[in-house]
């Protein structure tokens, strides 16, 4: 008698099918044996359905390979799962009979359940021969929720970047220039809440906490580049960064959450539009713009505190809060506009000030513009990378594949 090499690539594989319909992430795997007489058995997906294909029934199609001396009966295999809810999937509705030193295919359909509660999960996989068990496994697994970030798919396209000279509120550091977007990315609707934030990295910073819904803020820099890789890890995404705080790298060929730069910022907050604010002209460069208040939460209606996200008028892409509620922290260090004609620009290699973005609860109308860069701090202290404040937080994107 001999332990049979029964590799249940099979059954593996099914996990993973069950698996991605529930957005599982599998951690262990224990090995199966079986008893048979002088046996080489196993069990072989011949390809791995990517789709449902017939209402909740999943289909995928198998080669069972006998090389026993034996013919061999099987009952239906079952997979049991126990958890927060407890499923029993038959692997086929018939027994399997396959001759000896020969191949059987099959077609089996498994019912997949709808995506069950959230937690850890324990499957185990029986498979009965004559009523006994000839192989037992069983693996766990657990059910996240969602991804993290619903994110805005945005096309490859060229727009000015930068302010006309005749823009009310302008400043010198807004040169007009031609830039080019040919690396397609998706962009988050709204900034990072304090609900995200905290379920990613554990708390919540904010100044103005007790509002799951308002953006998170009192995060510097680096508080933004290290939960963009958490985000990513726990998203199954590659994190993008690396490095220590004086050195932050980007992987530019990495999949997962970062900062915009300043340019994927500016293109997506335009949404093709070049007025002073994607939902028009700007009238009012001192009090308050009904243009302004539309979009945005500002010195004018904000009454000094931040806001829930997406509550306003987005822009046509999709996109809220851009021009007011809190400013955001993007990739690029600070340096004046290069030459125009520019593609896919991440700004300079190194700087001691890095940009942001956007108006915030307490800025002025003018400094809610699309074209608005941030560099100080009230006008005078350098924004370095770590630097805290009230109407500063982030939103994340991803480089899309």
């Amino acid at each position: 008698v001999c332990i049979a090499r029964y590799r249940w690539r099979l059954l593996g594989e099914v996990v993973s099918i069950l698996a991605r319909l529930t957005r599982a992430t599998i951690f262990t795997f224990c090995t199966c044996s079986a008893v048979l007489a002088q046996c080489d058995l196993r069990i072989e997906l011949v390809n791995t359905p990517a789709s449902i294909e017939r209402g909740d029934m999943l289909r995928f199609d198998l080669a069972v390979i006998n090389d026993c001396n034996e013919a061999l009966l099987f009952d239906p295999a079952l997979l049991a799962f126990t958890g927060p809810t407890q499923k029993t999937v038959v692997l086929s509705d018939e027994p399997i009979f396959v001759d000896s030193h020969s191949r059987l295919d099959h077609t089996a359909w498994i019912h997949t359940p709808p995506l069950p509660p959230l937690g850890e999960y324990r499957c185990e996989v029986t498979l009965f021969r004559n009523a006994d068990v000839v192989c037992w496994d069983a693996f766990e697994f657990a059910v996240p929720g969602p991804p993290l970030f619903d994110l805005i798919e945005i096309e490859a396209g060229t727009f000015t970047m930068g302010s006309p000279i005749d823009e009310p509120g302008r400043k010198t550091d807004e040169h007009p220039h031609g830039v080019t977007i040919n690396i397609e990315f998706g962009i988050a609707p709204t900034e990072v809440t304090q609900a995200t934030y905290r379920q990613v990295t554990g708390r919540n910073p904010s100044y103005f906490s007790g509002c799951d819904d308002c953006p998170v803020e009192w995060v510097n820099w680096l508080d933004a580049v290290q939960f963009g890789n958490r985000a990513s890890e726990l998203d199954g995404l590659e994190p993008v960064y690396s490095g220590d705080a004086a050195d932050v790298m980007w992987d530019t060929e990495a999949n997962g959450y970062r900062l915009p730069t300043e340019a994927e910022w500016a293109y997506a907050t335009r949404a093709g539009t070049q007025t002073a604010f994607y939902s028009g002209v700007h009238r009012n460069d001192s009090c308050a713009d009904p243009i302004v208040t539309d979009i945005a939460w500002y010195a004018e209606n904000s009454n000094a505190t931040t806001h829930p996200v997406g509550r306003l008028q987005p822009n046509d892409w999709g996109l809220y809060d851009t021009s007011g509620n809190v400013r955001e922290w993007l990739w690029d260090w600070y340096l004046n506009y290069p030459p125009p004609d520019l593609i896919d620009p991440i700004g300079p290699n190194f700087g001691t000030i890095r940009v942001s973005r956007g108006g915030g609860f307490d800025s002025s109308s003018s400094e809610c513009r699309s074209a608005e860069r941030h560099r100080t701090i009230r006008g005078r202290i350098p924004m370095t990378s770590k630097e805290r404040l009230a109407n500063l937080g982030f939103r994340v994107a991803r480089t899309l594949d």
